[in-house]
C-alpha cells in the first residue's frame, strides 16, 4: 500500500510514497511528547532569586535542605513518594539542587516533626548554589548586627 503525498490533493501527478514505518512513527511521536528531548529545569531570575531567598528566611518555604535525613525527603514531599521523578533520567535529576515548598502549604499533620506536603516545586542546582550563598550571608549579617 502507499500513500499520497502531495501539497495539491488536485495535482493530477501525485506523488506516491512507502508510508513510514513503524519505528519511524514511533520516534516521532516521542518527539511530539518532548520524551526524546532532555529535560531542562526552568532557570529562576535575578528577581525570583532574591523572593525565594527573602521568603526561606522569613519563614515561608521549607526544602529538602532543611530535612533530617536525605531519606526523609519523600515522606516530607509526598509528589517525589509517588512517583514525579521517576522518568527523570540520572542526568536530569542532577539538575535538581532542591526541593521546596512554601510552609503554609503543608499538611494538617507532619512526619517526625517535619512538613508533608502534596505539592513542591525543583529548584536548579546551580541556582540553589546562588540563594544558599546569599542565604548563608544574610544569616551572618543578622547574626552580626550591633545594636
Amino acid at each position: 500500500m502507499v500513500w499520497p503525498k502531495c501539497s495539491d490533493p488536485a495535482d493530477p501527478n501525485l506523488l506516491l510514497e512507502e508510508p513510514p514505518v513503524e519505528e519511524q512513527l514511533e520516534a516521532s511521536w516521542k518527539t511530539l511528547k518532548g520524551e526524546d528531548l532532555p529535560l531542562e529545569l526552568p532557570r529562576l531570575s535575578k528577581e525570583e532569586l532574591r523572593k525565594f531567598v527573602l521568603e526561606f528566611l522569613g519563614g515561608a518555604i521549607y526544602t529538602s535542605a532543611q530535612a533530617r535525613r536525605m531519606e526523609d525527603v519523600p515522606m516530607i514531599f509526598l509528589p517525589i513518594m509517588f512517583g514525579a521523578l521517576k522518568d527523570w533520567a540520572e542526568d536530569d535529576l542532577k539538575q535538581v539542587g532542591i526541593v521546596w515548598e512554601y510552609i503554609d502549604k503543608a499538611l494538617p499533620r507532619s512526619v517526625d516533626g517535619m512538613p508533608m506536603f502534596t505539592s513542591c516545586h525543583l529548584m536548579h542546582v546551580e541556582d540553589w548554589k546562588r540563594a544558599r550563598l546569599a542565604i548563608e550571608r544574610e544569616q551572618l549579617r543578622q547574626k552580626e548586627l550591633e545594636i
